[in-house]
């Protein structure tokens, strides 16, 4: 068949430029006229059976999954996937072990559906919104200030929270460090 494409694009093109043609009604005059019975001619075969060669559909067959678009996709920890810009979840009943992070075949058929496949068994899934981002709450400063204090005023505050990490002179970070926590023989007895 694709030698016959072949063929085809190579005369069939190549004639018609050198007959001229620039119309449709040309063009379908030039295949009808002169290509065609030059094409049976010289190029066509007489098949070696006359009977009808295709073999029906069986019940292993799956039209619309060999026609389809496939893509795979991995399942998050949540058991969403998403495809298209939408997001879709997986039905807890269809949930498997060895899903979560695995990945799953699907299928945009050419009727417009959309099939999931883990491991050769068919899932459903509903879509459902996209999460939104919640924003990060507001921080707390660790002084409260009321709006409009001036420099000297802030300088003040963050003296005296300062204050708070030293007690009597000595650092709560040095105080820490200054005990002695070494395991010996002596201490477990």
């Amino acid at each position: 068949m694709e030698r016959q494409f072949g063929t085809a694009q190579d005369r069939l093109v190549k004639g018609m430029r050198l007959a001229g043609v620039s119309t449709r009604e040309e063009a379908n005059q030039y295949l009808n006229e002169e290509f065609l019975p030059l094409w049976n001619q010289n190029l066509a075969v007489v098949p070696a059976s006359a009977a009808d060669a295709h073999r029906a559909l069986g019940a292993e067959h799956d039209l619309a999954s060999a026609l389809s678009h496939v893509e795979t996709r991995q399942v998050s920890s949540d058991y969403t996937i998403r495809n298209g810009g939408r997001l879709f979840r997986i039905a807890p009943k269809c949930i498997q072990p060895g899903m979560r992070g695995g990945t799953v075949r699907i299928e945009m058929r050419l009727d417009g559906s959309m099939a999931v496949s883990f491991r050769g068994q068919w899932l459903e899934v509903i879509e459902c919104d996209i999460r939104q981002k919640r924003p990060a709450p507001p921080k707390k400063p660790a002084v409260v200030l009321k709006p409009g204090t001036t420099t000297a005023e802030r300088t003040k505050a963050w003296r005296e929270s300062g204050q708070k990490l030293f007690q009597h002179g000595v650092s709560v970070n040095a105080a820490a460090a200054s005990i002695n926590r070494t395991r010996t023989r002596d201490s477990f007895d």
